[in-house]
């Protein structure tokens, strides 16, 4: 949360403020053992050889944590990268059910409180989403007071998500 502070600068920011309150709401009890968490994973951290991965890159969000954070940033960016952009999943690709089912096999455990976990995937990218738009005014690759921070895929898929009020309609700059 201290990361969102420092990103708003004390300006409200309706949709990061009211997912913060909820996630506050719904903090839930861990029930597995705390783990690594790599912190940002996504396909495209992953380095491939021959189809198999090879390389996990970009790890300055890792944390220890349960495992449900790893698993519920990677269900959100599934989301983000195709439903967030209005484009089908890739073909073979597997649906959240079936990457959920498929890590609990491999685990030997049930993922517990998902919706948590990934509320606050979409709420860590919605800071971040924030942090660009800021940097990017400041060097005025986008016009000042954009809107590009508050309106963009992660806050809108973040609103709906806990029923939040939408901040806006998509397009924009970042979408």
């Amino acid at each position: 949360m201290d990361f969102a502070k420092w990103v708003c600068h004390g300006r409200p920011q309706p949709t990061i403020d009211g997912a913060a309150a909820w996630l506050e709401r719904h903090v839930p009890v861990p029930t597995g053992p705390t783990v690594l968490n790599w912190g940002d994973a996504r396909l495209s951290n992953l380095m491939f050889r021959d189809f198999r991965p090879v390389a996990v890159l970009d790890w300055e969000m890792a944390t220890l944590g349960p495992a449900e954070v790893d698993v519920a940033f990677f269900l959100f960016f599934q989301r983000f990268f195709s439903e967030g952009l209005g484009v089908p999943d890739l073909p073979g690709f597997p649906g959240r059910e079936e990457a959920i089912l498929a890590y609990e096999r491999r685990a030997g455990k049930k993922l517990d409180d998902l919706l948590f976990y990934e509320v606050f995937a979409a709420w860590r990218n919605s800071v971040i989403m924030l942090r660009i738009a800021d940097i990017y005014e400041a060097r005025g690759d986008l016009w000042p007071n954009s809107g590009a921070g508050q309106n963009n895929v992660a806050t809108r898929m973040l609103a709906g998500m806990i029923g939040l009020p939408s901040p806006g309609e998509p397009g924009g700059p970042f979408g």
